[in-house]
């Protein structure tokens, strides 16, 4: 059954990617305006300017970023070109990493140092890489941790990548959700990966259970790309939702009873339904990140109303014992959708 309901999503996914292409009678104006997006023109402005530092053709007064320019343009230039974000991927990690940038008495960033720092920051990314045995590997994107002022010529960029083996096949669809949600009587999990389901029969748990019908939901709302072009993330950002922040208590699994470990398939339809509106609209205000406004029911992705051109771009659960407690830790990232054309920045392996 479930088979089928995948192979009837994905027909309802391509026939949205065909609507859209529809609906795009002039793809020529489209292209031109996608390739004015301003985005877009730094990433592929810096990119000439990282292989002009790279054939020592850069000149030396080069072009002076700010510190959050610079920033952007290194990160988004390597989401850009290894950054594989669509691919469905069945085990995920995280690499943490550092790399420091020299900025001037204003607090400025030269191009040439900031295609620097960039060459380095790939090292970094591909030392990390090479070095796990995974296998079928992809880089699905990296993000700005956190920023430190070490010095007052040079800062420090705290850097989290995410690779992990790729599934085979396409991204997974949205699957159909009914109102009450997918999980069925029978579907009753230990709150942590490991402890497996209640009866004992299967493994995993309540956490990789909800992790995975939601990275199905938010894969399948991926917009499709105009031909020859393809779809980046940028500005990639992280979200932390935990049940032992008092905000998300009431809609992140939590429980003061460490002895009932057992979540029952009626409340994880609840956790699920719960999750989706933290996700999707309690992000901070100051974040100016909110992707979709609810307007009747979170389980529906047809009563959903885009307000940016943001998706969510990875999601990861993972159950915690506090010893007086036990919840559930979610990291959410959202990243800004582009399209970029392969003739003018091609994607790349980064090993």
């Amino acid at each position: 059954m479930r088979k089928l309901l995948l192979f009837a999503c994905m027909l309802l996914v391509m026939a949205s990617c065909k609507k859209d292409e529809e609906i795009n009678s002039n793809p020529s104006e489209e292209k031109s305006e996608k390739a004015k997006d301003p985005v877009v023109e730094s990433i592929i402005k810096f990119n000439k300017q990282v292989k002009d530092y790279q054939d020592n053709t850069a000149s030396r007064s080069s072009e002076t970023f700010t510190l959050e320019e610079a920033k952007d343009n290194i990160v988004n230039l390597f989401n850009a070109v290894y950054g594989e974000p669509m691919e469905s991927y069945s085990q995920l990690v995280t690499d943490e990493f550092s790399v420091s940038i020299a900025v001037d008495d204003n607090g400025n960033v030269s191009s040439n140092e900031a295609a620097r720092v960039y060459l380095q920051m790939v090292e970094k990314a591909r030392k990390g890489y090479k070095a796990s045995n995974l296998s079928n590997k992809g880089y699905k994107y990296i993000l700005v941790d956190d920023v430190n002022y070490t010095r007052g010529d040079s800062v420090t960029i705290d850097l989290k990548g995410r690779f992990g083996t790729k599934e085979d096949g396409s991204a997974p669809p949205t699957p159909g959700f009914h109102h009450d949600g997918p999980f069925e009587e029978g579907d009753d999990w230990h709150y942590v990966d490991g402890m497996g389901s209640c009866d004992g029969t299967r493994d995993g748990g309540a956490d990789k259970e909800l992790e995975k019908v939601i990275t199905e939901r938010y894969m399948g709302e991926w917009p499709c790309a105009p031909q020859d072009y393809r779809g980046i993330y940028v500005d990639i950002k992280e979200e932390n939702f935990s049940g032992i922040h008092q905000q998300y208590a009431d809609y992140v699994f939590y429980s003061n009873d460490v002895t009932e470990t057992c979540i029952g398939w009626q409340e994880m339809n609840d956790l699920l339904s719960n999750m989706y509106q933290v996700m999707y609209e309690f992000i901070p205000d100051d974040n100016n990140f909110i992707l979709k406004v609810k307007l009747d029911d979170y389980n529906s992705p047809d009563n959903m109303i885009y307000i940016r051109n943001c998706y969510i771009v990875g999601v990861s659960i993972d159950g915690i014992n506090g010893n007086s407690y036990i919840t559930h830790n979610a990291l959410v990232n959202y990243g800004e959708y582009k399209t970029v054309s392969d003739n003018v920045l091609p994607q790349q392996p980064l090993d």
